[in-house]
């Protein structure tokens, strides 16, 4: 416990104590950070084939990192980063209390007591092991300061790389010369020595730039002592380099060709990749996918612009408008914006939204906020999303349809992906395999007497119609041709016209006719058709019935249907909170009520702004608003309530983020620092309804308006809630 303490107190000063090439458990730092610069490291090198100065990196393992640690040289660390002694007595006695007994021969021999070493496990253990690897740098440092040692540049311009540390992961770099490689060893030969380290030079490996001749690379890795490898291996869990062999692709391309040659391929990715209200599947899009994650990297770069992978990523800046902030578009004087300025500055429609934008009396900083998610924070999640939303924006890949209602459809999953495979083209009805170039013959299977396509198979063969109309389905099958000219337009039609439940039995029907189908093909087994609708109709039955008893077992009352509003506690009074939007009107409604302990009327405010904003900034915006009226009014002891759990819980957990909200829970923040009585509390909407009634009914009264008596509109709800 106490171990656990420190190491969350000495974690939050530990990015002033390591350098930026130590990207272990610092805040703020990113494990992808190293091994993205370790791959352009690595990879520069392999381009490099021309020029007299060849440069390498040479990857080192240590032995037994944690278990040979100097307990001396580790508080010695401690003393010169500036750490106090009572700090420096409190993490020895943690370090050092450690004992260990063994069994021998069902004997018990200890305690033994070790005069170094750092427990693995122990929470305090990795933040003290990274301060001792700083050292490694800090000789690295100098040498680079004395010209010793030269780091890499992936290009001109570029800044230079001389280490890389992820723990007891090292990634070194310079010049391929003896004189820095001698200047290396001494480096690693110094700090084995003060830290009673060993490198595993049967681990290490050494990649050299390809300028150099191979009898120069063979003598450099014999001065290392370490094995000549082609690339790094694997850094961090990711692999250092690339390579471009196609030996293996071949082969398992080769490998394939029978089994691609003898197959079909009914529908290309990027289509089955489209949502399923588009007519995909909902695969994953691996390309939007790789644009999210790529996107994540950026996002980490813009939120920690001095990182040492900023440092690598070029961002030249046009001058003009890039260059402002918000504190620039406001009055020097006072806090209002400058509408001039803002005028010149933006577009017309942009102004607008600019100038319509509420201030907040607080001043901070400006932030970058991601507004597909409500903390403002960037996701690979909602990244994807909003990549696959510009996607579906194009009609290159989806088809236009109900495709809604096919998964809506009360069936089981077999029958609703025979619905889409029929309205996407990838039954292999003969038409269809006649497209792809497959010799067949065209007539049905089971007719014999027309060309097999999905309307006939489906809906005019003999058989079809017979077993829609044994199965009770034959107004609806009549409804779903009636003009129309292909097969997706009749379960179109079906979908769009007729319930969930008979949706779903036209798919079990569907289901069993395709069945009968291929029987008859391959088996040659004949089925009449009345036996096939009325299977259709029993397999559906069963089906739907244990389905709707599962539904009813869980259905039923829950908690949220009892929920009510309650009365304060004696000498408080409860203040109710809300925001409405009204469609249309382009406004946001706001709405509050303040009643006492009888869940008596006291006090009413609406408002409305000419702007549409977020259902959670509009929520803090009336808190706060409620808020200062309390203190208007004098009152002291206060409860607020809002329906919006994720404004509650950003003021209880004092979250901290980039949300365009947060700026607003500041305020009420510092609001009831000054008011210790006032407290906040989230309610479901069953017990906020009078504050929603109010922000419904804002567009009856002014922009801004007090009630003193309770408004008609919530005087039955407050009544009834006073029971």
């Amino acid at each position: 416990m106490i171990s656990k303490v420190l190491a969350n107190r000495l974690k939050c000063c530990l990015d002033k104590c390591v350098s930026q090439e130590q990207s272990t458990f610092v805040k703020g730092r990113s494990i992808l950070d190293n091994a993205l610069i370790a791959t352009e490291g690595i990879h520069a090198l392999m381009r490099k084939t021309k020029g007299r100065r060849g440069e390498l990196t040479l990857k080192i393992d240590i032995s037994k990192t944690y278990d040979k640690v100097d307990w001396g040289f580790l508080r010695g660390v401690m003393t010169r980063m500036g750490f106090t002694d009572v700090w420096i007595r409190w993490v020895m006695m943690c370090v050092s209390s450690v004992n260990y007994s063994v069994m021998m021969n069902s004997d018990r021999v200890g305690p033994i007591s070790p005069g170094r070493g750092l427990r693995q496990g122990d929470p305090l253990s990795l933040y003290l092991f990274i301060l001792v690897t700083e050292c490694l740098t800090a000789l690295i440092h100098q040498a680079v300061g004395r010209g010793d040692l030269h780091g890499v540049r992936i290009c001109r311009g570029a800044p230079e790389v001389s280490h890389l540390l992820f723990a007891d992961d090292c990634f070194l770099f310079c010049r391929a010369n003896v004189a820095e490689v001698n200047e290396l060893m001494r480096i690693l030969h110094t700090y084995e020595t003060a830290l009673a380290q060993e490198v595993n030079l049967v681990k290490s490996e050494v990649f050299i730039s390809r300028n150099m001749s191979q009898a120069a690379k063979e003598d450099l890795s014999r001065i290392l002592g370490v094995k000549l490898v082609l690339g790094t291996g694997i850094y961090l869990g990711l692999p250092s380099m690339v390579g471009r062999s196609k030996e293996i692709m071949i082969k398992s391309v080769l490998q394939a060709i029978p089994f691609y040659v003898m197959s079909i391929h009914w529908l290309a990715w990027e289509r089955l990749a489209c949502p399923k209200a588009y007519g995909g599947l909902g695969f994953r899009n691996f390309e939007a996918f790789n644009k999210a994650m790529v996107a994540k990297q950026a996002w980490n770069i813009v939120q920690n612009p001095n990182s040492l992978v900023a440092k690598w990523v070029p961002s030249p800046q046009p001058a003009g408008v890039y260059q402002l902030s918000v504190r620039d578009l406001l009055h020097e004087n006072y806090k209002e914006w400058n509408i001039v300025k803002v005028q010149n500055l933006f577009s017309r429609d942009v102004a607008e939204k600019i100038l319509e934008t509420p201030l907040v009396s607080s001043a901070r900083e400006d932030k970058v906020v991601w507004e597909e998610e409500r903390n403002g924070c960037y996701s690979v999640k909602s990244g994807y999303k909003l990549a696959m939303r510009y996607l579906m924006g194009s009609d290159k890949y989806h088809v236009m349809g109900n495709w809604n209602g096919i998964w809506k459809a009360q069936a089981p999953d077999k029958a609703r992906h025979l619905l889409w495979r029929l309205c996407r083209g990838c039954l292999p009805t003969r038409s269809r395999l006649l497209e792809r170039r497959v010799e067949c013959t065209l007539n049905c299977p089971v007719c014999d007497a027309e060309i097999e396509d999905e309307l006939h198979i489906f809906f005019r063969c003999a058989v079809a119609r017979d077993s829609w109309s044994a199965a009770g389905l034959s107004s609806v099958l009549h409804n779903a041709t009636y003009q129309q000219t292909n097969a997706m337009d009749c379960i179109f039609a079906v979908c769009g016209n007729e319930s969930s439940d008979t949706v779903g039995g036209v798919a079990m029907l569907l289901w069993c006719i395709w069945q009968n189908r291929n029987d008859k093909l391959w088996n040659d087994n004949v089925q009449m058709s009345r036996q096939i609708g009325i299977h259709a109709f029993d397999a559906w039955n069963d089906w739907y019935s244990v389905h709707k008893l599962q539904s009813n077992n869980v259905s039923g009352t829950t908690k949220a249907d009892l929920v009510r509003w309650e009365k304060p506690a004696l000498d408080w009074v409860k203040c109710n909170v809300d925001v409405a939007f009204v469609s249309g009107s382009g406004r946001t409604s706001m709405g509050l009520c303040f009643r006492n302990n009888s869940g008596h009327f006291m006090a009413g405010m609406t408002q409305w702004q000419q702007t549409v904003i977020s259902s959670v900034e509009g929520e803090a915006w009336t808190l706060l608003l409620a808020m200062e009226e309390a203190r208007h009014r004098g009152l002291d002891r206060v409860q607020f309530e809002s329906d919006s759990k994720v404004l509650i819980e950003a003021i209880h957990m004092k979250r901290r983020g980039n949300s365009e909200f947060l700026s607003i829970v500041h305020d009420i923040l510092s609001l009831m620092s000054s008011f210790i009585n006032f407290e906040v509390k989230f309610v479901r909407r069953q017990a906020n309804l009078v504050a929603h009634t109010l922000a419904r009914a804002v567009n009856s009264w002014a922009s801004f308006h007090r009630f003193e008596n309770i408004p008609f509109c919530i005087e039955s709800l407050v009544f009834n809630e006073m029971q």
